[in-house]
This record gives structure tokens, sequence and C-alpha cells, in this order.
């Protein structure tokens, strides 16, 4: 095993998958990868869909 990849979100269960990744990491000698995922936000900018006279 040379990679570990954990998703994380904040969760309980996350939390509880990094904890196992962690420990498989240091017992097995792998790089341990963390992704961290979040709520995507909508963002307004300005342009857009104003009408050209």
């Amino acid at each position: 095993m040379k990679r570990i990849l954990v998703a994380y979100d904040g969760s309980t269960s996350s939390a509880k998958a990094f904890s196992l990744g962690v420990e498989f990491s240091e017992k097995y000698g792998a790089e341990l990868m963390v992704l961290a995922a979040c709520a995507a936000t909508r963002v307004r900018h300005g342009g857009g869909n104003r009408s050209r006279d």
C-alpha cells in the first residue's frame, strides 16, 4: 500500500475515516492524502445578463 485517500467533510463519519487513515498510513508506511469537501456556494459577479443597447 503506497497511498491512502481519505475524504473529510467535518462529519462524525469522516472523522472516524480520517483516524483510520492515519492508523493505516502509520502501520503500512503509506502516504496519507486528505480530500476536504465543502458545500458549494453560488457567487454573483458583475456583468452577466445585461442587455446591450
